[in-house]
């Protein structure tokens, strides 16, 4: 079968006996967004016939969804079939599915999605893999899937601005633009960081990008004008508390939250929840807040984590389930699982196992019986914690006289009431993998006092990038630096280098020019005049706790490549080390300093580049080589500058 290049548009129509007349094309949508800044998965993978997923496609006030498009990847050697698009009225439009050609592996698609129906703004679409072959008549053993990438939603029409604090988010946000004063107080950053992490938490798994801006102006708004997608909300000081809803000079929405103190953070809660459902009006003010919920227990099952999973197929079938962390209320020192499965009964002529793992670590291997009932304890070491654990079922059926001749399939799922129980680390946990479970129930938050906004700016980045991973609300608290200094909660610091006192003991030290080199218990002193920051994530054994430092030895510019590095949506769960160190080239480096055990690597500008060093780790020794390389750079340039040389 030749597979054309040309996009297939698919559509569903009534079948009538008279002659239909002719149909208009259908509208082309007026708004095209990325599936994944909906909240929609980057890729579907749908394992085998009849294997679906549903799709929740938020349409906003004023929009009508027209359609969805895509890439099919169909796996060489698959049977012909068909992608089948369908929703709670009815099927939508299906994708016709070639023989799979390695010559041609995917295919692109546009289907109509205008006859869905919204249900509290949100469109549910289901995507179905349909084989030509009936799955009994499958060989055992093919499970390659059919995937569904590149997913772009079309809508048409043009968004109602909010009338309501109730309205104000829309179902979709790309961008959370706070304005502050340029002096902000304690109180202002306050809400500013429970605004940002209560807005991603809302949002996940859409991302949200949130732009610190300044306003000191005399109007009560900035003028900032409507945009697709967006909201701007004004953080000021006043004796007045509440949020109000105003328009802008240009015509935008814009909420102002306003108070002092505690009353003015209080105002943060209005967009959540309950708050959120009562403000009907332009106005509100909440008087009140009830204490924070605590966080469920060290021991929970699959249902109040909120985790399911089952499969059906022949031969072999895979199966994941995903532990949140954050769920359990600290830094996880290891887990024990106990899983009830139930499966289809394997008779004594046929051949059935279920290996369990994590990553490449087997953990149970278990032969399928007649009881069609498997219970199985784990333990999963801290080696393998990660913030969304996987444990991953690979399930081999093989029916008697083979799968083709049989007609039998298998059916293996995992009952909720399984349960797990989590051993916490007592005190602090290093490495960014911790986090955010490493930062719960609630973790202090100190800026220096040498560019307030700046600081504030990467304190709000880290933290959102951070709750992009974390399953549960994280709950900073701001307070001045020296409290939280000589504090024991979990702490995130953002501070330039002089700020930063030895006794924190962080993986790396950085010393501004006017300071002195700190060598640690196993320290090194390494010579540079060029300008250095780092982000790092380390158990802080002092004051037994976990600490995040962001720190630079020069301004915050310095810092900017660490947040782009963040602001890609789930960017902290791909870290690996427990330091981001950047200098003058941009280029951040992931490094695990303290992998093999405390040691410290103390830097200084303008000393030279003298090197000594006892018993670090191997990764600290690549530190040493990246510094000496930024110092060399910097050196460079310098030259360069004075003589108008061009690099």
């Amino acid at each position: 079968m030749t597979l054309l290049c040309s996009t297939i548009v698919v559509t569903t129509l009534p079948a009538t006996a008279a002659t239909p007349a002719p149909v208009a094309a259908p509208a082309a949508p007026s708004t095209m967004l990325a599936g994944t800044a909906a909240g929609l998965p980057s890729t579907i993978s749908l394992a085998g016939p009849n294997s679906a997923q549903t799709l929740s496609i938020p349409v906003p006030s004023g929009l009508t969804l027209m359609a969805l498009s895509g890439t099919v990847a169909v796996p060489a050697g698959s049977a012909a079939g068909a992608i089948e698009f369908s929703s709670p009225t009815g099927v939508l439009g299906t994708v016709p599915l070639p023989v799979g050609d390695p010559s041609q592996p995917t295919l692109p698609f546009l289907v109509q999605l205008s006859g869905a129906v919204p249900i509290n703004g949100v469109v549910s679409v289901t995507t179905t893999y349909r084989s030509a072959v009936s799955l009994p008549q499958l060989i055992c053993g093919i499970t390659q899937p059919v995937t569904v990438s590149s997913l772009m939603i079309g809508y048409s029409g043009t968004a109602t601005e909010p009338t309501s604090v109730t309205t104000f988010l829309p179902p979709i946000l790309q961008t959370l633009d706070l304005y502050v004063p340029s002096h902000p107080s304690v109180a202002v950053e306050q809400a500013a960081l429970d605004l940002e992490v209560q807005t991603v938490a809302r949002y996940a798994p859409q991302p949200v990008n949130v732009v610190l801006h300044t306003w000191d102006g005399a109007s009560s708004v900035p003028g900032v004008g409507p945009a697709a997608f967006e909201r701007t909300i004004l953080v000021r000081s006043s004796s007045q508390a509440g949020s109000a809803l105003e328009t802008d000079a240009l015509g935008a929405p814009v909420l102002v939250m306003s108070g002092e103190g505690q009353s003015l953070d209080n105002q943060t809660i209005v967009l959540s929840g309950a708050p959120n459902a009562v403000a009907q009006g332009t106005t509100a003010s909440v008087r009140n807040i009830g204490p924070v919920p605590n966080i469920a227990s060290q021991r929970q099952s699959l249902a109040q984590l909120g985790v399911s999973g089952s499969v059906t197929g022949v031969g072999s079938l895979q199966l994941g389930l995903g532990i949140p962390a954050a769920k359990f209320g600290g830094a996880i020192s290891s887990y024990k699982v106990h899983l009830i499965s139930h499966y289809t009964p394997v008779s004594s002529s046929e051949k059935g196992t279920a290996v369990i793992s994590v990553g490449s670590k087997v953990l149970s291997t278990n032969l399928l019986g007649t009881s069609g009932l498997l219970t199985t304890n784990l333990v999963i070491p801290s080696q393998l914690i990660t913030q969304s654990t996987t444990l991953q079922f690979a399930i081999n059926y093989y029916p008697a006289g083979g799968c083709a001749s049989s007609g039998r399939v298998m059916s293996f799922s995992v009952d909720p009431q399984s349960f797990i129980t989590a051993s916490l680390v007592s005190g602090g946990a290093g490495g960014f993998g911790v986090l955010g479970a490493g930062l719960l129930p609630t973790f202090e938050v100190g800026l220096g006092a040498g560019s307030p906004l700046n600081e504030l700016n990467v304190a709000l980045q880290i933290t959102r990038s951070i709750q992009e991973t974390s399953s549960v609300l994280l709950a900073p608290k701001v307070a001045s630096l020296s409290t939280v200094l000589s504090s024991s909660q979990p702490a995130l610091i953002v501070a330039p280098s002089a700020e930063v006192p030895s006794s924190l003991d962080p993986p790396v030290m950085l010393k501004p020019k006017t300071t002195s080199t700190i060598n640690g218990p196993q320290g090194t002193q390494v010579g540079t005049n060029a300008s250095v920051a780092t982000l790092q994530v380390f158990n802080q054994t002092n004051q037994n706790r976990t600490t995040v430092l962001a720190t630079t030895s020069a301004d915050w510019q310095t810092f900017a490549p660490i947040e782009q590095q963040l602001s890609t949506y789930g960017a902290w769960s791909s870290l690996s080390g427990d330091t981001l160190l950047v200098g003058p080239a941009g280029q951040v480096s992931d490094l695990a300093i303290r992998a093999g055990g405390p040691s410290q690597l103390a830097l200084a500008p303008n000393t030279g580049t003298n090197l000594i060093w006892i018993g670090l780790a191997a990764s600290a020794l690549v530190v040493i080589v990246l510094l000496l390389a930024i110092a060399g750079l910097s050196r460079r340039r310098k030259r360069q500058r004075r003589t108008g040389a061009i690099s």
